[in-house]
């Protein structure tokens, strides 16, 4: 797939400027002019993109340059097309970014017994010259994923595309939020090639459909989980928070109002929550307002369900 954006290099303009020449259409080779107008450009777009003074080229006036000079019948092609012959420029500046990071040289044994301390002083030079390169790759990374969902969100002509791209931006958000510093999921999530489902046919797709649908569901039945690990570690932290000798009680307060919300879902939305795994999530609740009691000089007494 391409990028939202490709840099307009020198070479990257005169590969597009060839393709203009190199492939008329009806017989004629078009103009820049004509080009720009052909695709729903301005006049002096592809002029500006010849001759570079546009920094950046989209995506979607690569296809629609691929789609109208080679007569592809629909964006898919003129894509896989495009890709196929602009892949050294998709590749160029990420592998720029490597060559630092892996170019180590290797020393024959007897070198690296004399020259110990020397050795080690490069090495040591090299791997922090190597995490400096490797933050760089990594900012990197982070601003063009930024500028990625900025364009696609621009990209949405309307009130509910761009609510939509927000939506999903959100889930991303969680998802990486709800990690609790154990990452083992997402990279389960970026081993998944997402990348070659556009090249499955209909029936191939039909049977990914369905495997993505069938691992969707099972794991929506995990939400119940969820809830319940959500539910302790809040009892948890108001039980830490009333071992304090002076703990906030405005916050203590307010999360035992929202416990109960949270255990009234425990009891009456999720049937699949077996019924001794409720009864703790009550002799928990139970124990901790006994706590508060204690704190707060109450006379009362609770008693845990048996």
């Amino acid at each position: 797939m391409l990028p939202i954006k490709l840099d307009l290099t020198e070479e990257l303009a005169a590969t597009l400027r060839q393709l203009r020449l190199d492939h008329p259409v009806n017989g004629e080779v078009l103009t820049a002019e004509n080009l720009s107008k052909a695709i729903g450009n301005n006049r002096a777009w592809m002029s500006q993109i010849e001759s570079r003074r546009l920094k950046k080229i989209k995506r979607e006036d690569i296809i629609k340059i691929y789609k109208l000079l080679l007569n592809f019948n629909n964006d898919n092609e003129a894509e896989d097309k495009a890709e196929m012959d602009l892949i050294k420029f998709m590749r160029k500046k990420r592998d720029d970014k490597k060559l630092l990071l892996f170019s180590f040289k290797h020393h024959d044994d007897d070198d690296d017994l004399i020259n110990n301390n020397s050795t080690n002083e490069n090495n040591n030079e090299q791997n922090e010259q190597a995490e400096k390169q490797l933050q760089k790759m990594y900012d990197d990374d982070c601003n063009e994923i930024r500028s990625i969902l900025h364009d696609f969100y621009d990209s949405k002509d309307n009130f509910n595309g761009k609510s939509h791209i927000s939506m999903l931006v959100r889930g991303l958000l969680r998802f990486l939020y709800d990690d609790d510093n154990d990452n083992s999921y997402l990279y389960l999530i970026t081993s998944i090639p997402f990348d070659l489902y556009k090249f499955a046919n209909e029936d191939e797709k039909k049977d990914l459909d369905s495997i993505i649908q069938t691992l969707t569901e099972s794991l929506n039945k995990l939400t119940y989980k969820k809830e319940l690990y959500r539910f302790m570690d809040s009892i948890d932290y108001i039980s830490c928070e009333l071992e304090k000798k002076h703990p906030e009680m405005k916050l203590i307060n307010d999360s035992i109002v929202l416990g109960v919300i949270n255990l009234s879902h425990i009891l009456y939305e999720y049937n699949m929550i077996p019924l001794q795994d409720k009864i703790a999530c009550i002799n928990e609740y139970i124990k901790m307002l006994a706590l508060y009691a204690q704190k707060n000089f109450m006379i009362f007494t609770l008693k845990c369900i048996p």
